[in-house]
């Protein structure tokens, strides 16, 4: 089982796979996803920062992201293990992707949410697929959170990969005030 974590929108975003120990084995920037035990932790839209990778665009045999701006964002409450890492995010009002070119296999992927600009309810809602299955519909993450510059953790286990490509979209809702984020 493979793992990714990715922070978003004030965000983290982690992709893992195999044994516990295999998965602690995080590769650096760059670095083919090759090997069981693959374990990505990027900071989307920021530096390297809490045991997180920087934010990178996406290379052919690596992983990064594809559109998309980077901005920084508020303190986040509730998120103890990235204090950093969830004041950054990668966000559009179209749509943007994160790519990993990682090995057949069955991967997990964790993604951390926080609204960092909006007051209120239903002016940031986005879609999220997963390989093109649709993970969150209609997403709200203050909705979700209850307020703003609060943490939310999504997590999708399960998502195959058959053609050497897992990828995490993110599209804006038509209609909000804000965009999709991560």
């Amino acid at each position: 089982m493979l793992t990714l974590v990715a922070i978003m929108a004030a965000a983290v975003m982690l992709v893992a796979a195999g044994s516990a120990a295999e998965a602690a084995k995080q590769p650096a920037a760059g670095t083919p996803a090759s090997q069981a035990g693959y374990l990505v932790k990027v900071n989307c839209g920021g530096p390297a920062a809490d045991g997180l990778l920087a934010d990178q665009a996406y290379t052919a045999g690596s992983w990064g992201h594809v559109g998309g701006t980077p901005s920084t964002a508020d303190t986040v409450a509730g998120e103890a293990n990235y204090p950093t890492g969830m004041k950054s995010c990668r966000s559009s009002v179209g749509t943007f992707e994160y790519r990993f070119d990682v090995p057949r296999g069955v991967y997990n992927v964790k993604l951390h949410f926080a609204e960092p600009s909006f007051n209120q309810p239903g002016d940031r809602r986005f879609n999220v697929s997963i390989n093109g299955v649709p993970k969150l519909i209609n997403y709200d993450v203050y909705t979700d959170a209850g307020d703003r510059d609060k943490a939310v953790r999504k997590v999708f286990n399960g998502s195959a990969v058959v053609g050497g490509q897992l990828v995490v979209r993110l599209g804006a809702i038509s209609g909000t005030t804000g965009g999709a984020l991560v």
